[in-house]
């Protein structure tokens, strides 16, 4: 099948090469616009051209993955070992929801602590996203949330909270909220890759 990614021009030229590399066409928005302008310009060529709509913010499908899959083998690397926090933030919210549902049903006793951003405080603010019906389905973004600000950790809280996300917070799945710091997300990379070999993104 062929692949078209759109992405917002905060994401690296790293990740657009790289789709473009495995065959993608990469479509980029404009930064101003941000996650929401990234998710509207899909679902245009989805209705323009009658391509298949991905909806990874808004699919159960998304977190059903993750509790089949990253949960399992996070508890599977912790077998026989003690495992008291899973730390994670979200950018569609599959992650999370999905793996933490698979830890929490397997170590009740895990705290789960969901971060975010400093600059964008959505979940922090207990401000509800607004949604709108797209193509048939409910739950896609209707607008940018009004406590997100440009923030540099990339894959992290794009400007609304996903459905996806949304659902695992109804649920209660974390224990706590944190909020990060665009420098010590950038810091910690830097640490983790000159410490420890650990080559990762800031998110």
């Amino acid at each position: 099948y062929t692949f078209v990614a759109v992405m917002v021009a905060g994401c690296s030229v790293e990740r657009r090469k790289i789709m473009r590399m495995l065959g993608a066409k990469v479509i980029v928005t404009p930064a101003p616009l941000g996650g929401t302008g990234m998710v509207q310009k899909a679902e245009e060529l989805a209705a323009e051209h009658g391509w298949f709509l991905a909806r990874q913010f808004e699919t159960d499908a998304n977190a059903a993955f993750h509790e089949k899959t990253t949960g399992p083998e996070i508890l599977e690397a912790f077998s026989g070992k003690r495992l008291d926090y899973w730390v994670t933030g979200y950018g569609t919210g599959g992650t999370f929801t999905g793996a933490g549902r698979a830890i929490k049903r397997a170590r009740p006793g895990v705290k789960i602590v969901l971060s975010e951003p400093e600059k964008a405080p959505m979940v922090t603010s207990g401000i509800r996203q607004e949604r709108k019906e797209v193509l048939g389905a409910f739950g896609a973004p209707a607008a940018k949330h009004e406590k997100w600000t440009p923030h540099p950790i990339q894959g992290w809280a794009p400007n609304f909270i996903p459905l996806v996300a949304e659902k695992g917070l109804e649920d209660k799945i974390h224990d706590e909220v944190r909020l990060v710091g665009g420098d010590a997300g950038i810091r910690t990379a830097l640490e983790l890759a000159r410490q420890e070999g650990i080559f990762c993104g800031i998110s």
